[in-house]
C-alpha cells in the first residue's frame, strides 16, 4: 500500500479530478447496500440518541452543568415550541433526572445507551468491512469489546460536542459577540466531530485503517455531519411547530431524517477515502514504471558503450 499523501495533496487531487472522483465513488456504491447500512445504523443510533440524551443531562447535572445546559439554554427554545401541557411533562421528566433519577440515568440509562451506541458501531463495522472489502472479519467477544470502547468514545466525543454548542452558547454569548461565540463553538464541535469520525473510520473495520489514509473522507463526514446539524437546529428551533400532533411527527420524521443523512454522509466518506487510496495507489505503480523502464534504458545505453569500448 503507498503511503498516504499529506491532506493537502489530496485534497488537490479531488479538486483536480472532480469528475472522476464522483464516478469511481458512484461505482464503488453501486454494488454495496448503502441504504441497508444507512437504515441500520440511523435506527441504531435513534434509541442510542434517547437514551444518551436522558443520561448526558444527569452527566451535566452531576457536573453542575445541568442549570446552564436546560435552564438557559433549551429550555426556553422548547419551551416556546411546545403546548403548556407536552412542556409540562418535558420539564417534570428533565427535573426528575436532575432530581431522584439520576443515579438511574447514571447507571441503567447510561448502560442502555451504551449498549445501543456500541450496537450502531457494530452495525458501522458491517457496513465499513463491506466498503474496504474485507473478507476476514472479527467475530465474537472480540467484536463486542471493540464496539464497546468505540461506541464510548466516539459517543463521548459527540455528547461533549452537543454540550459545547448548547451550553458554551449560554456561557459565552454573555462574554463575546454572537458572531465570535458561534465560531468558537462550532469550531471546536466540527474538532470533535472530527475526531470521532476518525476513530470509527480508522477502528471501525474489522481491519485497522492507516491513519494517514483518514482523510479526506473523514473531513467530508464532519462537514456533512456539521451542515446536517445546524440545519436541524434552525429547523427544531424556528420553523418547527411542535404545538401540534402532525408537527410532533414532523420533527420525529425530521430527526429520522438527520441521522439517515449522517449516515449516508458517513458510508460516502469512506468509499471516498478507499477511491483515493486507490488512485494514489495507480499513480505510484505508474511512476514505478516509468522509473524501471528509464532505467532499463539507461542500462541498455551503459551496456553498449562498454562493448563499444571492449571493441
Amino acid at each position: 500500500m503507498p503511503s498516504p499523501p499529506p491532506l493537502g495533496r489530496a485534497f488537490a487531487y479531488v479538486r483536480a479530478h472532480p469528475l472522476t472522483v464522483a464516478r469511481d465513488v458512484r461505482k464503488g456504491l453501486a454494488d454495496k447496500r448503502v441504504m441497508t447500512h444507512a437504515s441500520a445504523i440511523s435506527f441504531q443510533l435513534l434509541f442510542a440518541l434517547v437514551a444518551l440524551a436522558l443520561s448526558g443531562m444527569a452527566i451535566l447535572n452531576l457536573v453542575d452543568l445541568g442549570d446552564n445546559f436546560w435552564q438557559d439554554g433549551i429550555r426556553p427554545v422548547v419551551r416556546d415550541h411546545l403546548s403548556p401541557d407536552i412542556f409540562k411533562l418535558v420539564d417534570s421528566t428533565v427535573r426528575e433526572i436532575q432530581g431522584p433519577k439520576e443515579h438511574l440515568w447514571l447507571t441503567v440509562g447510561l448502560a442502555i445507551a451504551v449498549w445501543k451506541l456500541s450496537a450502531a458501531v457494530r452495525v458501522t463495522n458491517d457496513a465499513l468491512d463491506e466498503i474496504y472489502e474485507i473478507r476476514t472479519r472479527i467475530k465474537g467477544l472480540r467484536r463486542f469489546r471493540r464496539s464497546l470502547v468505540l461506541g464510548v468514545a466516539a459517543g463521548a466525543c459527540l455528547l461533549t460536542a452537543a454540550a459545547i454548542v448548547i451550553v458554551g452558547g449560554v456561557t459565552l454569548g454573555h462574554l463575546l459577540p454572537g458572531a465570535l461565540s458561534f465560531a468558537l463553538r462550532w469550531g471546536a464541535a466540527l474538532v470533535l466531530m472530527l475526531v470521532a469520525a476518525g476513530l470509527i473510520v480508522r477502528y471501525g473495520p474489522s481491519e485497522r485503517q492507516p491513519a494517514g489514509w483518514v482523510s479526506v473522507g473523514t473531513v467530508l463526514i464532519v462537514v456533512a455531519w456539521g451542515l446536517t446539524s445546524v440545519a436541524f437546529g434552525i429547523y427544531a428551533a424556528y420553523i418547527a411547530n411542535w404545538k401540534s400532533l402532525f408537527g410532533g411527527f414532523t420533527v420525529a420524521i425530521a430527526i429520522l431524517l438527520y441521522l439517515y443523512v449522517s449516515s449516508v454522509a458517513f458510508i460516502v466518506g469512506a468509499q471516498l477515502d478507499l477511491d483515493v487510496r486507490k488512485a494514489a495507489a495507480a499513480a505510484t505503480g505508474r511512476g514505478e514504471t516509468r522509473g524501471r523502464a528509464r532505467g532499463g534504458r539507461r542500462g541498455r545505453r551503459g551496456a553498449a558503450r562498454d562493448r563499444a569500448r571492449a571493441a
